[in-house]
């Protein structure tokens, strides 16, 4: 006979599994609580799976923009490109987002970010097609204008030329 009080420890892993399969078990009987994705991002960023992680914030980011709650998929979006500043898609998708519902500022402050995140990584081409995106929105818009030539003269760069060069 084998005395209960000696319990075996779980795993830091096993633990995880654990509470995943509760999560999603939750997940599965209550789709509409869109809070669970958020726990289940968080559970897989506390055990380093970033990746993982960021796929779930994307769907519940999606999710609350389905919902039209959009300040919370702002806040999600934004959270991403903390987390993982390479989601270029992400930024696109909040500048998008921002756009269609009449923040053209803030989706302009998006693309500005994004074309820093690209010219940072020696993607002067991709930052240059951001910089005709931020000028497209408003054409008419000074601000934009100004803004998109102190970007060219601050990393002195020439919209002509690195178009003329192309991708790298």
């Amino acid at each position: 006979m084998k005395l209960s009080f000696f319990k075996k420890k779980q795993t830091a892993d096993e633990k995880f599994r654990e509470a995943l399969d509760k999560y999603q078990k939750a997940l599965e009987q209550n789709q509409g609580d869109l809070r669970l994705r958020i726990k289940i991002a968080e559970l897989y960023l506390e055990h380093n799976k970033k990746e993982k992680a960021i796929e779930e914030y994307i769907q519940a980011a999606r999710a609350y923009q389905e919902k039209r709650l959009l300040q919370i998929a702002v806040a999600i979006y934004n959270h991403i490109i903390t987390l993982e500043p390479d989601q270029v898609d992400v930024y696109t998708e909040l500048a998008n987002l921002h756009l269609k519902n009449g923040f053209v500022g803030d989706s302009v402050a998006v693309l500005e970010k994004l074309a820093h995140h690209y010219y940072e990584r020696q993607l002067q081409y991709e930052a240059v097609q951001v910089l005709k995106k931020i000028k497209e929105i408003d054409p008419n818009n000074e601000f934009f204008k100004i803004k998109v030539e102190k970007f060219y003269q601050s990393k002195e760069l020439s919209e002509e030329e690195t178009l003329k060069a192309g991708p790298k």
